[in-house]
């Protein structure tokens, strides 16, 4: 019996599609679907702001990603910061981390939708191990799991 090299735990929910698995499958799975356009994120590996980064209070392990954001109470698009750990929504929200990161000068935060980390001092995503406790923490209370 030959292997396709495919898991069952890879078919589609109608059980008869196969997920990509591969980058070059998920570009013809795109293309397959009239995308045209695709971008990639590369996010910088080290920045100067990452000494700002605090380490999660004591006794924290779980970062509720379901907070609202301090200012307007809006729970769909938020992010913390990673200087105070206070929440705010993002720049297509009300901008409340936006602001916040330019009156207190905390530029890292975390995001709760993609647990991305952005530096508004470098305008870019950000990919660090020091990062790697704040995101486990999001991620244990998003997926009630931790990070791999």
């Amino acid at each position: 019996m030959a292997d396709s090299g495919k898991s069952n735990n890879q078919q589609g929910a109608s059980g008869s599609e196969e997920r990509p698995n591969t980058k070059m499958e998920v570009i013809q799975y795109l293309e397959g679907q009239g995308v045209t356009e695709m971008y990639a994120v590369n996010p910088l590996t080290w920045c100067p702001h990452l000494e700002t980064v605090a380490p999660l209070p004591a006794g924290t392990t779980v970062l509720d990603t379901k907070a609202p954001c301090e200012k307007c109470g809006n729970t769909t698009e938020n992010w913390i910061c990673l200087v105070c750990h206070r929440v705010f929504c993002s720049r297509f929200v009300n901008e409340h981390m936006v602001m916040h990161g330019v009156e207190e000068g905390h530029l890292m935060c975390l995001s709760y939708s993609d647990l991305s980390v952005w530096c508004y001092g470098c305008d870019n995503y950000l990919d660090h191990q020091l990062l790697k406790p704040a995101k486990n923490a999001a991620h244990l209370h998003k997926f009630g799991e931790g990070l791999q």
